[in-house]
């Protein structure tokens, strides 16, 4: 009887046993299948659980985003904040939803939320930073080249200083009573000596210079007892061939006017591989000359010679107060060669060169405006009161100028203050600098100079007697 009860007993528990198998397995194989669906949307192929993320196999999101603020909220970005979660978290959770998708406002991250653990895994990877094209590369490693440079030369010259050695060999910038394009572009061509011959770089009797620039060097002024007895010397003009610049035995050369040296040096083959390695060469297959001579001119006027800080400030400014950023600017820069100290030196524009430069002024206005750019506005600067106010009657709707007092600049060459006219001079000739293109007088340095700050200028240049040309070239 005992044996007839306990069959049934077992056979039930069997039966049992077997319903319960059969019942719950394809809960188990259908959440497992929901787990590894929802990791696969990631490209994973782990479970993800809340209960255990230290675990092996447990993963987090290895990008650091940036934090940004988001409806008063402090966010990571494309992540919730705590309390973002938490809503989120809860409303899924009492709603019964399935995993709820998370996307970025900025399209830059997407993330899915597991309503039940409230893990967050990232779907696509942060948006990677643009590549730069073969030539952005490029123009990019030559300025590091030159910047390399400078430092070297730098360096160099601080050793020529502290060690000079039984025969130091130096090159003395003496300035003579001429304007500032004249003084500066000297400067610049006796760098450049400098630099390829490994001389030391002075500067003697130059008081103005220090008011209103400076070189990024040490101890460059020179104190000592100045003779010329034993120096190579140049004079009011050089007459010394460039190549023996470069080879002076002397231990001093005294340079004070232009020998045409940076023409020589930048067409001369033995210093094509010093201009290439330290990144004045932009393009080695071409070896063109203009191109070599903008980046070695913007290398020692912007890098080399420096304008002090508090005049930079004036500059600024001034491009302040005429609302500098909301007009394309197109600069103006007429040398007549008729103010105070140039009587009887015509040699820069006949009189009739004038209104070349208003007509190349409206011509580039006009594509300006075809372009859809900014409203333009010129800016003015010259040494003739009259003929800036000509340009001003004739396009006032145009004109702009800062209004100072300019004067002939060799009148303040060796005084030791600044004054309104030197002053007035700078600020115009940086101004001219941050315009986006020029109409400058081709045979004027102060003029030049100011484009050679500006890599990206566009520049025409008015020659002494284009007018008669340009009328034929027009057919009158």
């Amino acid at each position: 009887m005992r044996g007839t009860i306990i069959i049934p007993v077992f056979i039930l528990g069997v039966l049992l046993l077997l319903w319960n198998v059969l019942y719950t397995f394809p809960i188990v194989q259908s959440a497992k299948h929901k787990l590894y669906r929802f990791d696969s949307d990631v490209n994973e192929s782990i479970m993800v659980s809340g209960a255990d993320e230290n675990r092996v196999g447990a993963r987090k999101p290895s990008v650091i985003l940036p934090a940004v603020e988001q409806n008063g909220l402090s966010t990571v970005q494309g992540v919730p904040s705590a309390q973002q979660s938490m809503a989120i978290q809860t409303a899924s959770t009492n709603a019964g939803t399935p995993p709820v998708k998370l996307n970025d406002a900025a399209g830059g991250l997407q993330q899915t939320q597991n309503a039940a653990s409230g893990t967050v895994a990232p779907t696509q990877k942060p948006p990677q930073k643009k590549k730069l094209n073969a030539y952005e590369r490029s123009l990019l490693e030559k300025e590091q080249l030159r910047e390399a440079y400078l430092q070297k030369y730098i360096d160099e010259q601080r050793e020529l200083f502290l060690y000079p050695g039984n025969n130091p060999k130096t090159i003395i910038i003496y300035p003579l009573t001429s304007g500032l394009g004249n003084n500066l572009g000297v400067l610049a061509e006796g760098i450049l000596i400098s630099m390829l011959t490994h001389r030391r770089l002075q500067i003697y009797r130059w008081d103005s210079f220090f008011k209103y620039f400076y070189l990024p060097l040490s101890n460059y002024t020179f104190t000592e007892e100045y003779t010329t007895k034993g120096a190579l010397t140049t004079g009011i003009q050089c007459r010394i061939p460039p190549r023996n610049l470069i080879t002076a035995p002397q231990s001093r050369i005294i340079y004070r006017s232009f020998c045409k040296f940076v023409e020589y040096a930048l067409k001369e083959p033995q210093y094509y591989d010093f201009l290439t390695k330290n990144g004045f060469v932009l393009n080695p297959k071409l070896r063109d000359y203009k191109d070599i001579r903008k980046m070695v001119m913007n290398f020692l006027y912007t890098r080399m010679i420096r304008l002090l800080p508090d005049m930079m400030a004036l500059v600024r400014d001034v491009e302040a107060k005429l609302h500098w950023e909301d007009y394309y600017w197109i600069g103006i820069q007429v040398r007549s060669g008729h103010m105070k100290g140039d009587e009887g030196q015509n040699v820069f524009l006949d009189a009739e060169d004038i209104n070349l430069f208003m007509e190349y002024a409206v011509n580039q206005t006009k594509k300006a405006m075809e372009r859809k750019m900014k409203p333009v506005k010129w800016y003015v600067a010259g040494d003739s009161e009259d003929v800036r106010m000509k340009i001003k009657t004739a396009y006032p709707q145009y004109y702009a100028n800062c209004e100072c007092s300019i004067s002939h600049s060799f009148q303040y060459v060796f005084t030791d203050s600044r004054t309104e006219g030197m002053t007035c001079t700078i600020l115009e000739n940086y101004l001219l600098t941050d315009t986006n293109e020029t109409v400058v007088t081709a045979a004027s340095t102060y003029g030049l100079m100011a484009t050679y700050r500006n890599l990206h200028m566009k520049k025409i240049m008015v020659y002494r007697g284009d007018w008669e040309k340009h009328q034929v070239t027009a057919g009158k």
